[in-house]
């Protein structure tokens, strides 16, 4: 874990030294390595931490890595205002790790969620950065939230027999 964290804050320096420091317009290519040091991370260090019973510190380990997104969207917004891209990126990736946050202790279906997130973000990053791009790819990731949950999420849910129904206050729900 130490060595991802090493690795991950590297890689999300990459970014503030390319883009922040020198005031150059970030392109998709630059959203593109944030958000997949971020996946990579937070995904083999969630698997690490949760295969060696610590399963209880996960959604405070999600909280963290949105604090540091928060970090990162305030030294953008800040030093280099214009690169709205970023910005707005770095803000999207802390909201959908809040999300999972909340998701993974309440012990819902975090991965869909996370991925419905991200989408949401994608698009909302789309709408205040006026690029396409990322309304774009936000069809591919509720694409992969959609197949998420109709492929793990809905049996792992379903009503059996004699089981209470509860409406909108269910565990289905907010997967949903």
């Amino acid at each position: 874990v130490f060595f991802l964290t090493l690795f991950f804050l590297m890689f999300a320096a990459l970014s503030v030294a390319h883009n922040v420091v020198p005031r150059r317009l970030s392109r998709w290519h630059d959203i593109l390595i944030v958000i997949a040091n971020a996946t990579f991370y937070f995904g083999t260090t969630y698997a690490l931490l949760d295969g060696e019973g610590y399963d209880r510190a996960l959604g405070s380990f999600a909280l963290v890595v949105s604090a540091f997104f928060v970090l990162l969207f305030y030294a953008a917004w800040t030093r280099h205002r214009a690169d709205r891209l970023l910005a707005h990126s770095y803000a999207g990736a802390a909201v959908t790790f809040f999300t999972m946050a909340v998701a993974i202790q309440t012990d819902q279906h975090w991965v869909t969620i996370g991925w419905a997130a991200e989408g949401l973000m994608l698009v909302w990053v789309g709408l205040r950065a006026e690029e396409s791009a990322a309304r774009h790819a936000a069809l591919a990731v509720f694409a992969v939230a959609l197949a998420h949950w109709f492929g793990w999420d809905v049996d792992a849910t379903s009503y059996r027999e004699g089981a209470a129904f509860v409406p909108l206050l269910n565990r289905r729900a907010l997967s949903c």
